[in-house]
């Protein structure tokens, strides 16, 4: 999946692997989470071109370190892309959750957005400015965002359980840039991950 990714963005799977060494140890450190966490998932989203095929390395970490953040996998939310994938489905499904829970989520700004934590972020602020209470949500409200939204039962604890899902992407979306553009050699890397591999 790496040599894959590396062919699919144009550059070595040295590249590739240094970029995820870089970023997966980067934001372990930034954010207090296990570097082999992230690098696990940066690896499942490589592997899934129907989601993430379209992403560069550090783009992928993003998600792959936002999930983590929020204590859910990557393939937890990437079900908000395929419910929002045309503006037919965004227009529809958000329409819907507009109307029943007086959230004011843009169909076409979360078609438009081009990865699951962008979208997963616009949901949560939408039910966020309503001032609801969303630990109160019944059995029944649960399925009908589910449905609408294309959330998993994780994805929707996550959003209910965090109430600041804009300033977590916002935070990890910058550090995903510093670690860019940062050097780390092979070696470093190499030294950087033994430190956190436990025997």
């Amino acid at each position: 999946s790496v040599a894959q990714a590396a062919n699919r963005m144009g550059t070595s799977s040295t590249k590739v692997l240094n970029d995820m060494a870089k970023q997966s140890l980067g934001m372990a450190k930034a954010f207090g989470l296990p570097a082999k966490a992230i690098s696990r998932d940066m690896g499942k989203a490589m592997q899934d071109l129907a989601h993430f095929g379209h992403l560069s390395s550090k783009e992928i970490a993003v998600a792959a370190t936002f999930a983590n953040k929020l204590g859910v996998s990557v393939d937890k939310l990437t079900g908000i892309m395929d419910a929002t994938a045309t503006f037919d489905q965004a227009a529809e499904g958000m329409s819907k959750l507009n109307q029943q829970y007086g959230t004011n989520i843009d169909a076409t700004e979360i078609m438009m957005a081009q990865s699951q934590e962008q979208k997963f972020a616009m949901i949560a602020k939408g039910f966020r400015e309503t001032g609801k209470d969303l630990t109160k949500l019944t059995y029944q409200d649960r399925m009908f965002i589910k449905a609408q939204s294309g959330m998993t039962d994780e994805a929707l604890n996550a959003m209910i359980a965090h109430k600041n899902v804009g300033e977590i992407l916002d935070d990890v979306t910058k550090k995903a840039d510093q670690n860019e553009k940062k050097t780390l050699t092979q070696a470093e890397a190499m030294q950087e991950l033994g430190k956190s591999i436990e025997r």
